[in-house]
């Protein structure tokens, strides 16, 4: 089957619709997640780091690990890993279909809630380790 004009029109035209479909998605998920966090739509339309900013406030140091998790049920899939003596976990919520943005939660060796940061790619670094 040669690929002319008509078939490559075809699967950029399917592309594009489904790029667009997953926005109007992503969309309608933020505003969900909006109002089941009592926070205004329209004061964090243009912000990138929503829902982190909310999060990033409401689980603070001291929460133990279930009460971390129970606050961030609206997030979509949870990954823990141990990094030295501290566990991680990175909640994600799904930004459309090509990003995931995250929140990572860090545990001291007793269960509580030592810091809460955006998730970056790379794990944390142990710097007790440098100069040894």
């Amino acid at each position: 089957m040669p690929w002319t004009a008509k078939w490559i029109a075809a699967i950029v035209v399917t592309f594009v619709l489904l790029v667009i479909a997953d926005r109007i998605w992503y969309v309608h998920e933020m505003k969900a997640l909006a109002g089941k966090l009592g926070v205004e739509w329209s004061k964090i339309e243009r912000r990138g780091t929503f829902p982190y900013e909310h999060f990033k406030k409401v689980v603070h140091y001291g929460l133990t690990r279930e009460e971390a998790r129970r606050l961030m049920a609206h997030y979509s899939s949870v990954e823990e890993k141990q990094y030295g003596q501290y566990l991680y976990e990175t909640f994600y919520y799904r930004f459309g279909v090509l990003s995931r943005h995250g929140v990572r939660v860090e545990y001291d060796q007793f269960g509580r809630v030592r810091k809460v940061d955006d998730a970056p790619p790379v794990p944390p670094q142990d710097f007790s380790k440098l100069g040894n």
